[in-house]
């Protein structure tokens, strides 16, 4: 049997998984997701899904099971609301979430790059930001670029930057000879 009430689910889905959400409604909410999903109702096609997204059917429609499909390469944690009415959450946020730091220090070779995609583990929600430091003290700069390779700032001896991204970024070193790099990653945690 189906509930036919509100409820707020937690589920946890492995790369390329598919899981049923098992239960009545005319509208859901993506509360919570770490990772962007595939969604369809019975009889509807497959649609993305990010967190904050939600659907409401028509009047008169109603939905009794979810499919929830895993796209990505890391485990999606996921609560949605699914149920009957709206739930709509407009609290003010006083506290920031909970956070991991994850670091790596070393030397950049002359001419090389270092790729820094995110890596989720259990109760990540997603990456918050990524800090570089150049551990030279004379004059030797370092690149940030993208997965394009497009460098995009640059960061000077002695110097640091935070950059708020969730997505793959490179550390590039174009010197002639090698720099120091400390590299601190921040994560959301659930």
């Amino acid at each position: 049997m189906n509930p036919t009430f509100s409820h707020v689910f937690e589920v946890e889905i492995p790369p390329a998984g598919i899981r049923p959400v098992v239960g009545s409604g005319d509208f859901f909410l993506i509360v919570e997701a770490n990772t962007t999903l595939q969604i369809r109702r019975t009889g509807a096609a497959w649609q993305p899904y990010e967190q904050g997204d939600s659907e409401e059917l028509p009047d008169g429609e109603i939905f009794e099971r979810l499919e929830l499909k895993n796209t990505s390469a890391v485990t999606a944690s996921v609560k949605i609301f699914v149920g009957f009415g709206r739930r709509s959450q407009n609290r003010q946020q006083v506290m920031e979430p909970r956070t991991r730091v994850a670091g790596w220090s070393g030397d950049l070779a002359a001419t090389t790059g270092r790729t820094f995609a995110p890596t989720l583990i259990p109760g990540d929600l997603r990456r918050k930001a990524v800090i570089v430091s150049n551990g030279d003290a004379t004059s030797l700069r370092l690149q940030l670029r993208d997965p394009a390779g497009v460098a995009f700032n640059i960061i000077l001896p002695g110097e640091s930057a935070i950059v708020p991204v969730s997505e793959t970024v490179e550390v590039y070193n174009p010197n002639a000879i090698p720099v120091t790099v400390y590299v601190g990653e921040i994560y959301w945690r659930a």
